[in-house]
């Protein structure tokens, strides 16, 4: 996919969200009756083990916080350098976002402007990249999809609802 300065083109884009639908469908199977099932035994498969023992390798600090009533995603608090971010995994497939805390302590969605302001950043996006996750900005998992969840409703359903939890994506207003 070709990003220029880190960031998408619309058709790079246009093919990324068809991507996801795809992933999320074989993921879910039905959009109005979606399957959970493969949820616990994807996690417990440890699919990113490798990736948050490289992490700690290279001088991270790493926490995981995962919920499988809400998440269908690997959540790791990760620090370096006083820098503190949230990396969320998805299990549906290999895509990433990362979330930082204002003072306020709510979470925004790192821009790709963002990770070229870090050392950090730069270095967790190197990371993803080399292990071919897509690091997807609020351009992406704000997009619709009409998937019926436990509490989103399903015309408020994102891809960040689809691709990592249930719950109100951070930075959203309405």
């Amino acid at each position: 996919m070709a990003i220029q300065q880190g960031r998408r083109t619309d058709m790079d884009n246009d093919r990324l969200r068809n991507e996801i639908i795809t992933d999320v469908l074989g993921a879910y199977r039905d959009l109005t009756k979606p399957d959970f099932s493969w949820v616990k035994p994807k996690y417990q498969s440890q699919p990113y083990k490798k990736d948050i023992l490289n992490l700690i390798e290279n001088g991270f600090s790493v926490y995981e916080e995962t919920d499988l009533n809400e998440d269908v995603s690997v959540n790791l608090h990760v620090r370096k350098n006083e820098e503190h971010y949230v990396l969320k995994l998805s299990l549906v497939e290999k895509y990433a976002i990362l979330l930082h805390a204002n003072l306020q302590g709510f979470y925004h969605i790192i821009s790709y402007d963002d990770i070229e302001s870090s050392p950090v950043l730069k270095l967790l996006k190197k990371y993803l990249d080399r292990e071919e996750i897509k690091l997807l900005d609020a351009s992406i998992i704000e997009l619709p999809i009409r998937i019926q969840l436990f509490n989103t409703e399903i015309e408020d359903t994102t891809f960040y609802n689809a691709l990592f939890a249930d719950e109100f994506a951070p930075g959203r207003t309405s």
